[in-house]
């Protein structure tokens, strides 16, 4: 918990003001992107894109909501989801993860972590601090897999209870479900994409093939089994 006066030396994380400080919605913002957010969240209105091509001020919409995403603010109603008087908070938080799943794909496609952390590290770090990939950069099958990990361990940072743990708990939680979440994410994936096979995002297939001493038939089942079921339910993204 901050003191006030220790509230005074810092800044809000969406726009770096430092009046009005609180904790709201998990991250440290000022009361303006604090409504800002409320606002998106519960209108879903927001530009799909920068106009200023990422050159823009700390007005710009999509960049501000970016930065909202990209730390972590998530809407965590108090009121019972399955009353139908409250649709509107229900709706609200469907599109505040759909958001936050939409950055940990983006990230997925396009940035990496540097070094090799375990998973003590991860849960001690706190958060993870991923870099942009160069564009003509060459992912193999290993590198693939270890990104598609990492992104889901930082969309579970952005779970209002996780940081709130021991590090020694986080670890658990990340050690038993990043795997599922990411395979979980691929096979929707797969599924959106039309594929009846769970691959990684350039095509680059998450089982190898034509292992000697291993059928076709054997092959096919273990790279087609989780996307189908999922076409079979028909799962959405939300």
């Amino acid at each position: 918990m901050m003191f006030p006066t220790e509230l005074a030396l810092q800044e809000c994380v969406i726009c770096r003001s430092t009046g009005n400080l609180g904790f709201n919605y998990g991250v440290l913002t000022c009361g303006a992107c604090k409504m800002f957010f409320h606002r998106v969240i519960f209108t879903k209105k927001v530009e799909s894109y920068c106009k200023y091509n990422q050159n823009c001020t700390s007005k710009c919409r999509h960049c501000r909501f970016q930065r909202c995403i990209q730390n972590g603010m998530l809407y965590t109603p108090t009121e019972n989801l399955l009353n139908a008087n409250n649709q509107d908070m229900l709706s609200a938080l469907i599109f505040n993860l759909s958001c936050l799943d939409s950055n940990r794909r983006d990230k997925l496609f396009s940035h990496h972590l540097i070094g090799d952390p375990t998973i003590y590290e991860l849960a001690k770090a706190g958060s993870l601090k991923l870099e942009k990939r160069p564009v003509d950069y060459q992912m193999d099958v290993m590198e693939w897999g270890y990104i598609s990990g990492i992104v889901s361990v930082d969309y579970m940072y952005k779970l209002p209870f996780i940081k709130s743990l021991e590090v020694d708990d986080r670890a658990v939680i990340f050690r038993y479900c990043y795997f599922y979440l990411s395979l979980l994410a691929d096979s929707l994936r797969a599924f959106n994409s039309k594929k009846e096979f769970i691959c990684f995002p350039d095509g680059t297939e998450v089982v190898k093939l034509n292992s000697p001493g291993v059928t076709k038939h054997f092959e096919n089942k273990i790279r087609c089994r989780l996307a189908g079921r999922v076409n079979e339910l028909n799962i959405t993204k939300e």
